[in-house]
C-alpha cells in the first residue's frame, strides 16, 4: 500500500531482449511505470542487446529452460544442440497438431504461475503456421490471473497474423492493447474480438532519446541529402523498395544510410551492387544508439510493406528529423503535414530537397501512463 492505493503485481512477458522495435518499446515502458505498481519481467531467454537497459527495480525471471526455444534465434540455438534438435521436432509437430497444441505440450514442463493482479503478453500472436514467440499462448496456458492483456504491435490484417484461430486466441485475453488508433480500428475490423475488450496504448518514449542524440553524433556529408533507415533488415520493411526508388531516381546527390541488421542484409547488398549504388549507401549494422544517426541526418525514411505504429515516427520527430514514409497504418495517424507519405518513392526522391524540422525539446508520456492504468484496472 502505498498513499492509501493498492499496489498490484504486474508480470510482463516477452521472448528476449534482442534490439527490435517491440523489446525497444517495453524498456520505453519499464522506464516510464507508476511507481505504485510492482512490474516483474519474464522472458523466454534473458538474452539480447537491450537487457542492460531494464532499469535495476525490474525484477527478471526465466520459464523452465525448454522456452529457451522461443528466445533464441536459429544461429544462437545451433550453439544448444539438445535445444536445437527439440525446436526441429516441436516444429514438425506443430505443422501436423497445430502451434497451440504444441505450445501446449511444451507447457507440461511448466507450473501454472500465480500471484499476480495482472498478466500481460508484450508480444502479440505470430502466424499460427510459425512456431515462434509464444508469449501471448503461454500468459493465456501458464499463468493465473483476473487481467490478462496482449500487446498488439503488428498490422493485424497485411502481417500474415490474421486468422480465424488467432482471432479465436485474443477473445481469450481480457484486453487487448493495440500501440495505435489505427491500429485498433483494423484489427477490429478484421477480428471478431468485442470492441470493449480493445485499447489504445500508444508506445512510450525514452527520457534519454535527445541526450542519446548528442553522444558521439554521427555527422554526415552537408553535400549530400541524407536520408536514415533505422529498421530490421527484413521483407516486410521494404528496403529494397528503397534501394530500386533511388535508383530509378537518379538522384547522385542523395546518400542513404542504414541501421540495422536482418535475414535481408544479403539480398539488400546484392541489389546495391546490380544497381551500382555503392558509394550512395552505406550499411552501418545493428546499433544500440541509433538517435546518434538521426540528429545531422535530413531525412528518415520508413519504407515498409506494412507497419503498425514504429516507434521511430515519435523518436524523429522529437529530434527535428523529417520522415518519409510508405501508407502504412498509422502514417496518416502519427506523422503530420510537413512528412511525405506516398507508395511512390521514386516520386519522392526524384523531387526531394534538404529540410529540417523543429526539434521538439519535451518528450512526454503523461498521456500513455494513464492509457497503461486503464489497462491494469480490472
Amino acid at each position: 500500500m502505498i498513499d492509501g492505493v493498492s499496489m498490484q503485481k504486474i508480470l510482463i512477458v516477452n521472448n528476449n531482449m534482442d534490439i527490435g522495435g517491440i523489446q525497444k518499446s517495453l524498456v520505453n515502458l519499464l522506464k516510464n511505470v507508476n511507481d505504485s505498481n510492482r512490474y516483474t519481467l519474464m522472458l523466454f531467454s534473458k538474452s539480447g542487446d537491450l537487457l542492460n537497459e531494464i532499469p535495476n527495480n525490474i525484477e527478471i525471471l526465466t520459464p523452465r529452460p525448454i522456452y529457451k526455444i522461443l528466445g533464441l534465434n536459429r544461429d544462437q540455438l545451433r550453439k544448444f544442440p539438445c535445444f536445437y534438435i527439440i525446436k526441429i521436432f516441436l516444429v514438425c509437430f506443430s505443422k501436423i497438431f497445430g502451434k497451440r497444441k504444441t505450445l501446449k505440450l511444451m507447457g507440461l514442463f511448466q507450473k501454472e504461475i500465480k500471484g499476480y493482479d495482472t498478466v500481460i503478453s508484450y508480444s502479440h500472436l505470430t502466424s499460427v503456421n510459425s512456431f515462434s514467440n509464444g508469449c501471448a499462448e503461454f500468459v493465456l496456458d501458464k499463468t493465473a490471473s483476473n487481467n490478462k492483456i496482449c500487446f498488439l504491435h503488428c498490422d493485424y490484417e497485411n502481417s500474415g497474423t490474421c486468422s480465424v484461430e488467432n482471432s479465436r486466441t485474443y477473445s481469450e485475453f481480457d484486453k487487448i492493447a493495440c500501440c495505435s488508433e489505427s491500429v485498433k480500428q483494423k484489427f477490429l475490423r478484421c477480428s471478431s474480438i468485442s470492441p470493449d475488450k480493445v485499447f489504445t496504448q500508444r508506445n512510450f518514449l525514452s527520457g534519454e532519446l535527445i541526450e542519446s542524440a548528442y553522444k558521439d553524433t554521427i555527422s554526415f556529408k552537408k553535400e549530400f541529402i541524407n536520408i536514415l533507415i533505422v529498421a530490421r533488415l527484413s521483407y516486410e520493411k521494404g528496403i529494397d523498395l528503397a534501394l530500386i526508388a533511388l535508383s530509378e531516381s537518379n538522384r547522385k546527390d542523395i546518400m542513404l544510410h542504414i541501421v540495422g541488421d536482418g535475414p535481408e542484409k544479403g539480398n539488400l547488398l546484392k541489389i546495391v551492387k546490380e544497381k551500382e549504388l555503392d558509394n550512395q549507401v552505406v550499411f552501418y549494422g545493428e546499433q544500440l544508439n541509433p538517435y546518434r544517426y538521426m540528429l545531422n541526418a535530413d531525412y528518415l525514411l520508413v519504407s515498409s510493406r506494412h507497419e503498425a505504429a514504429p516507434i521511430v515516427f515519435d523518436e524523429a520527430k522529437a529530434l527535428g528529423l523529417s520522415v518519409i514514409s510508405t501508407v502504412t497504418t498509422s502514417a496518416y495517424e502519427m506523422l503530420d503535414d510537413k512528412s511525405l507519405i506516398s507508395n511512390d518513392l521514386k516520386h519522392i526522391l526524384t523531387k526531394l530537397e534538404k529540410n529540417r524540422c523543429e526539434k521538439v525539446n519535451n518528450v512526454r508520456n503523461e498521456l500513455q501512463r494513464q492509457q497503461l492504468q486503464a489497462l491494469l484496472e480490472e
